[in-house]
């Protein structure tokens, strides 16, 4: 590619495994969460990443910790380890997602996909991801305008990771790239990565989080992105208004699809249906009714039911369930079916009542884009030495915190 396209000749991707690592592998988490520990880039971390024509996976994340990540998760709880192990996992559900689709997976690989085992035929850590950190040059004049592609680089990753933590919402950009997303790609290629990181003692913070999200109230590190990113909103919705409720509820749909597979893995369904209800009370209390509708209606218990191993009961039954894990393949199975019937249309009216009537087929964007590698050179100089005159401290942060 030219910098006649320069999302084209930018664009940029990751191996999993140089910014990932399992949780049973201390070497190697050590070594990835080196990488989440700050978002200061340099030539080192760019050189992680290599030139692509398109990356497996966008990876949206927040790269501060919650302000109360200890007192919620534990003093010992380390937020890039974390990071790096939850990414993992994600490469590899997304490894056996395509073997399952192209009809070269077993039984055996059923169970070690569940119980987070070694993936075959395919590794995760090849899997490849758009990761801000190492594939935008840091402290660089190409920084700036690389950042101003960011539509381009999500339109060319073939899904999209969410870590999901419960201050994410309160990240204009993170918020953005989500709904872009949704834009750009099927709601069934975001990997919605918040098992780990939601629990008893979180879940108020999400609810209050998708609960109060408001455009205005949401942060970036430097002010002049509000209106930057506000008039690509615009672009794409009838309102900032549009784009908050369709947020609010693809937000609520992705967390319930999320809580209701927890129950192939648990084995506990009434906790599925209680949290499942906090999400329909949320959905009522934001006027969405038919939403609030069906969360309220699902019944994890019933596909557990129809799943499990029968004809045992007690500790027999307890064995069985804990040596055959293929039945929670088909927990998973029911809950797809649940999604694509009763979820998926209300996201789909949402996002079409939500977006102007020429997207999502032409989104299009001012790009920077001049036609000589000189012409580019001078650009990307005036936009880098203006954020560095506003006092930025030339990373990526500001397009991406």
């Amino acid at each position: 590619p030219s910098l006649a396209d320069p999302g084209a000749a930018l664009m940029r991707a990751v191996p999993c495994g140089r910014v990932a690592a399992s949780l049973d592998d201390a070497a190697e988490l050590c070594r990835a969460s080196t990488f989440w520990r700050t978002n200061v880039g340099s030539i080192d971390d760019y050189e992680l990443s290599a030139p692509a024509e398109f990356a497996a996976r966008f990876v949206s994340h927040t790269w501060q910790q919650p302000t109360d990540w200890h007192v919620l998760m534990g003093a010992k709880c380390d937020f890039a380890e974390v990071k790096a192990a939850v990414l993992s996992m994600a490469a590899r559900d997304l490894v056996w997602q395509r073997r399952l689709a192209e009809g070269r997976i077993a039984e055996a690989a059923v169970g070690a996909r569940l119980s987070q085992g070694a993936a075959p035929i395919e590794r995760w850590q090849d899997a490849t991801l758009w990761v801000d950190k190492c594939c935008v040059a840091q402290q660089h004049p190409i920084m700036v305008p690389t950042i101003a592609l960011l539509e381009q680089f999500v339109r060319r990753c073939e899904g999209m990771i969410v870590l999901f933590t419960w201050d994410f919402f309160a990240r204009l950009w993170c918020v953005y790239e989500w709904a872009l997303f949704l834009v750009l790609h099927d709601d069934a290629d975001v990997q919605l990565c918040v098992d780990f990181f939601l629990n008893e003692r979180t879940l108020p913070r999400y609810v209050e989080a998708i609960r109060a999200f408001r455009f205005a109230d949401a942060r970036t590190f430097y002010e002049s992105d509000i209106e930057l990113v506000r008039q690509r909103v615009e672009a794409m919705y009838h309102s900032i208004e549009h784009f908050e409720r369709f947020v609010q509820l693809a937000a609520i749909v992705h967390v319930a699809v999320a809580v209701a597979k927890r129950t192939g893995l648990t084995h506990d369904p009434t906790s599925a249906e209680s949290d499942l209800l906090v999400w329909a009370h949320l959905a009522a209390e934001l006027g969405l009714a038919q939403l609030a509708d069906v969360l309220s209606r699902a019944r994890p218990a019933a596909w557990l039911k129809h799943t499990e191993p029968a004809g045992r009961d007690g500790s027999l039954r307890a064995e069985a369930i804990a040596g055959d894990q293929s039945w929670r393949a088909d927990v998973m199975k029911n809950v797809d079916i649940w999604l694509g019937c009763e979820l998926r249309p209300l996201l789909d009216a949402s996002r079409t009542r939500a977006l102007r009537a020429e997207l999502p087929s032409q989104v299009a964007f001012a790009l920077p884009s001049p036609p000589s590698s000189s012409g580019w050179a001078a650009a990307a100089s005036l936009a880098f030495e203006s954020r560095r005159a506003s006092g930025a401290s030339g990373t990526s942060e500001g397009g991406r915190p």
